[in-house]
């Protein structure tokens, strides 16, 4: 189903309705939070809700009151990145993702309609914040080395505070996790047709784990995704490794991020080591036949190493195949200083022609999801954003942190956007 039928569909029931809204959950039970999709913010279920009723995890009141929304038409506010690239004139994920629901999982969206309630059929859950990095675009709620940074150091003066909600400090003994297994249990096993589990880093929690053990035992038909950094210690990755042989691995993914190249890839990412990372993703594909997923989420620092970034992973394209391997191109929006709009024109001109050039003669490697997610980013590149300044201004008091915090030197590591920024 192409994108203007998709929407033809969708708009029979509202102009704002999104299966996805139904569909897809992600949750993490280290917090108590869940919300529709990765655009969402968590929205947080008090313990004693989950305790007395475990599907409250997906189906809570706010997010019945999204859905309520949707089907009388309206918008709801916490879907705004859908909206904005919507009214940019762009395909918004919003029937990107319902499509997907349509053909692969033979969802009718009229049938979703009639309830407010659904158990998901693609659930992304995290158990743990537990994490090895501290991208410069994540902070402590997802990772615990950030939480450990603005814990010793607070947060940085002139910017938007960083969300940095109560944890569940007893991993042992977690209300959302026992609410999530009894929910696997009561049927959410059987509705499930993908499961991510995400992190933190996923390979550092022992619930990550479990989950391989009970879809292999229980013998069911859920894909796994497992979205890990590929850089963890390596006796867990050689766990991961091993523990994959005997897995049916037709129904598992392996899915990483990156966006840029060497010392800039490190400087973004945090704790990232780039050789390891790609001896890791090398020894993926040589010694299993997982397909693999690569995720660029293109911000102010990377987008001047987008083309480089995605030519080195199309090497890869080229000697394992095309279809194997998948890249999504996701663009920044929170923290706002982290834009990619807010680089100079000149610039942007510059990556955007720089990789129109280098897609002309490798069209062929890409699925047309690939090409239209990345058409999509070069298009709200040069997207004018109207608060530039202020995000400018926000965005050297972050690097001078950064650098200061993390004894690093963006000067050295972007020298063409240190020149003109």
């Amino acid at each position: 189903m192409d994108n203007a039928t998709t929407k033809k569909v969708l708009d029979k029931i509202s102009p704002s309705f999104c299966i996805a809204k139904w569909a897809r959950t992600n949750v993490r039970t280290y917090e108590g939070t869940s919300y529709s999709c990765h655009h969402c913010r968590p929205i947080i279920t008090p313990k004693e809700n989950v305790v007395n009723d475990h599907e409250t995890l997906t189906n809570n009141d706010k997010v019945k009151d999204y859905r309520q929304q949707m089907l009388d038409g309206e918008r709801p506010e916490e879907c705004n990145y859908c909206w904005t690239r919507e009214d940019q004139g762009f395909v918004s994920d919003r029937i990107l993702k319902s499509a997907k629901f349509i053909t692969e999982h033979k969802m009718n969206p009229f049938t979703v309609a009639e309830k407010l309630t659904h158990d998901p059929v693609h659930l992304d859950i995290a158990f743990d914040r537990t994490c090895n990095f501290k991208c410069s675009y994540c902070g402590p709620q997802n990772s615990s080395l950030w939480a450990e940074e603005i814990s010793q150091y607070g947060d940085i003066e002139g910017l938007p505070s960083f969300v940095n909600r109560e944890q569940i400090l007893n991993k042992d003994e977690n209300p959302y996790n026992d609410a999530f297994w009894k929910w696997w249990d009561s049927g959410l096993k059987n509705s499930l047709r993908h499961l991510t589990i995400t992190g933190g880093e996923p390979l550092l929690s022992k619930q990550f784990w479990k989950v391989l053990d009970r879809v292999e035992e229980e013998k069911l038909d859920i894909t796994v995704m497992v979205n890990t950094n590929l850089c963890p210690p390596v006796k867990l990755f050689n766990k991961f490794m091993d523990r994959v042989k005997n897995f049916n691995q037709d129904k598992l993914i392996v899915s990483t991020s990156i966006e840029s190249t060497g010392q800039r890839a490190e400087y973004s990412r945090y704790g990232l080591n780039y050789d390891m990372f790609m001896e890791n993703f090398k020894t993926i594909l040589d010694n299993t036949k997982m397909r693999t997923a690569v995720n660029l989420t293109n911000n102010a620092l990377s987008f001047t190493s987008m083309t480089d970034i995605v030519e080195e992973i199309t090497k890869f394209k080229a000697k394992y195949g095309a279809r194997r391997i998948i890249l999504h191109s996701n663009d920044v929006t929170y923290p706002k200083y982290l834009n990619l709009r807010l680089l100079p024109e000149s610039i942007k001109k510059q990556e955007v022609a720089k990789f129109k050039k280098f897609m002309k003669s490798n069209l062929d490697q890409f699925t047309e999801i690939e090409k239209l997610k990345f058409a999509r980013t070069l298009d709200v590149a040069l997207v004018e954003e109207p608060e530039k300044e202020m995000y400018r201004d926000q965005f050297f008091k972050f690097i001078k942190e950064y650098d200061k915090r993390r004894n690093l030197n963006f000067q050295d590591t972007f020298p063409e956007l240190a020149r003109v920024i």
